[in-house]
């Protein structure tokens, strides 16, 4: 298929700018190509609030509003509903310290542990007491461990718990949120799972520390992230649900944005998040019907069509949520099997024309440093050096 170039050279060090980075999360797009993405479509036309159909961690909700545009941002796990709205809001340091200061007395009332707080808590804010018993705190870490225990020693476990529990008792605020993120960011670093945010490997060399160890500097992280938003004029709104059945939007779609995982690439709800799903307490095998079929490590071609069966779905989905004129981007790759080319993107786009799409441009941009060690392809010694872009509309 005719393509153009999309040229980024931006580095890996250049996507890290505001709140892009509040989450390790594997597979996401470069920010800085998803501005390019979406000032081409500006350009063609395109206009009104950008709906990213798999926000996965709210890169385009974020550029979005970085320029101006309103945005809705829809995923069936709720780790990237998560991520996605600690990353376009700013919470409350006052808030937020007098949280800690309650999770401190509660550890300490529970487990006879306290955090270790980076700042006294201000005068005038008193603590909300958590309510909630040891007993409660070691029921639920207990409960974790018949799935997941291998990966936790029993004083890390029960560390979680304690800070689930206490986090579990607030009302949803951008404060819980915060504290919420913070505390997911340290299950795959305290547990013994390698540091690499693919597949789920156990590590016998590792020395993990306790979550209790790094909640703070977590939560700490998160604040200067977000100190750097700007005060977003327009609106963004996140949606748990999938986009093979786009029922949760109440409106039309004038401009949309589309990125499924690429079909070599791992099942987020069974390997990437398992630890912080289980910990959730989120029901993976619910979020796993609601996923894209995918292909990691496969050697049936038969899962290459599943796969886009799938996308086919979200294809025809997608056009009658969109109304007439809208434009949108689709960006998918090829990939291999038995080491042998395998035809995604044509396919991908063949789809999008037989839900009634036009295609008006497809770019082509070379993946580079850390974003081609995951695009592998089905082989894992074979990477797949491309992605491809549609540029489409609703006629």
């Amino acid at each position: 298929m005719k393509h153009s170039a999309l040229v980024d050279k931006n580095s890996n060090g250049a996507q890290r700018y505001l709140t892009h980075s509040v989450f390790r999360y594997f597979g996401k797009y470069p920010p800085t190509s998803t501005r390019m993405l979406l000032e081409a479509l500006w350009a063609a036309g395109a206009e009104g609030t950008v709906v990213d159909v798999m926000c996965g961690s709210g890169t385009t909700l974020l550029e979005a509003l970085l320029a101006g545009r309103s945005a809705v941002g829809i995923d069936v796990n709720p780790i990237s509903v998560l991520i996605s709205k600690t990353k376009i809001e700013k919470a409350e340091i006052d808030k937020v310290a007098a949280s800690l200061c309650s999770i401190s007395q509660f550890a300490k009332s529970t487990l006879g542990v306290t955090l270790q707080l980076e700042r006294p808590l201000l005068s005038g804010k008193s603590p909300n007491k958590i309510r909630a018993t040891r007993e409660a705190v070691q029921q639920m870490a207990d409960a974790t461990m018949q799935r997941i225990g291998r990966w936790f020693s029993p004083e890390a476990a029960l560390q979680h718990a304690a800070l689930k529990v206490a986090i579990d008792s607030m009302q949803e605020t951008p404060e819980s949120r915060l504290l919420k993120l913070a505390w997911l960011r340290t299950v795959r670093k305290s547990s013994y799972a390698s540091s690499r945010t693919g597949r789920l490997f156990f590590d016998k060399q590792k020395t993990p520390k306790l979550p209790f160890e790094l909640f703070v500097s977590e939560c700490s992280s998160i604040e200067a992230a977000q100190s750097g938003l700007p005060n977003f004029e327009s609106e963004c709104s996140v949606i748990q649900g999938s986009a093979l059945k786009l029922t949760s939007l109440t409106s039309p779609i004038k401009t949309a944005f589309w990125h499924p995982p690429y079909f070599a690439l791992y099942k987020y709800s069974s390997d990437v998040l398992r630890l912080e799903l289980e910990w959730m307490g989120a029901d993976r095998k619910l979020i796993a019907g609601q996923e894209i079929r995918d292909g990691f490590k496969t050697s049936n071609p038969l899962d290459a069509e599943k796969y886009l069966d799938d996308c086919a779905a979200v294809w025809r989905e997608m056009f009658a949520a969109c109304e007439q004129g809208a434009r949108g981007v689709a960006i998918n790759s090829d990939s291999t099997l038995a080491k042998k080319p395998l035809d995604i993107f044509s396919k991908f786009a063949e789809s999008a024309t037989q839900a009634g799409f036009v295609i008006d441009k497809i770019f082509r941009r070379e993946t580079v440093g850390t974003q081609a060690v995951y695009h592998k392809s089905a082989d894992s010694e074979i990477q797949t050096k491309y992605d491809y872009i549609i540029l489409f509309r609703k006629p």
